[in-house]
């Protein structure tokens, strides 16, 4: 909603985003459609995307997804993983972050817990990767203070015992 009212900036992942796409409401889309829905809308379009980003759904569907539209119908498609990072303007694609594997969660509530504690710091592992590769360029001694807070963080975490 934020981004059809003009929202210059927005919050993702608690992180302050600046906005310089051109944001178009598509009215009448239902936000349901199958497969073949989703094709017979692609090729009703008059001039077709120069790029396809497949964002909603499972890994392995939205994959397939990208894949069939490419195929199909030559389209320059992608299932992006969270944390990509593309150059829109250029149409390139600067960082393209790894999936993580989700495994299906055990029976013991116990280790259920415990799996999802460290997926979540395995995608914050990532979200630290995609600050530092947006830190490129900024001064040096801030480049040193955050490389030396992430070695305490490091240093802290880094034990035998756990």
């Amino acid at each position: 909603r934020a981004l059809l009212e003009g929202a210059e900036d927005v919050k993702l992942f608690g992180e302050t985003v600046h906005v310089g796409a051109e944001i178009r409401q598509m009215p009448g889309i239902s936000g349901h459609a199958d497969v073949n829905g989703l094709i017979d809308w692609i090729k009703a379009f008059g001039d077709k995307p120069k790029k396809v980003f497949v964002t909603h759904g499972d890994d392995e569907v939205t994959e397939i997804f990208a894949r069939r539209l490419h195929d199909e119908m030559g389209l320059d498609s992608m299932a992006p993983f969270s944390g990509t990072i593309y150059d829109l303007k250029a149409n390139n694609c600067i960082y393209e972050a790894q999936g993580i594997r989700i495994t299906k969660a055990s029976a013991s509530p116990k280790a259920s817990k415990a799996a999802r504690a460290f997926q979540k710091l395995v995608a914050m592992g990532q979200r630290l990767m995609s600050v530092i590769r947006k830190s490129e360029g900024i001064p040096n001694k801030d480049l040193d203070r955050f490389a030396r807070d992430i070695q305490s963080l490091c240093d802290k975490w880094d034990r035998d015992d756990i």
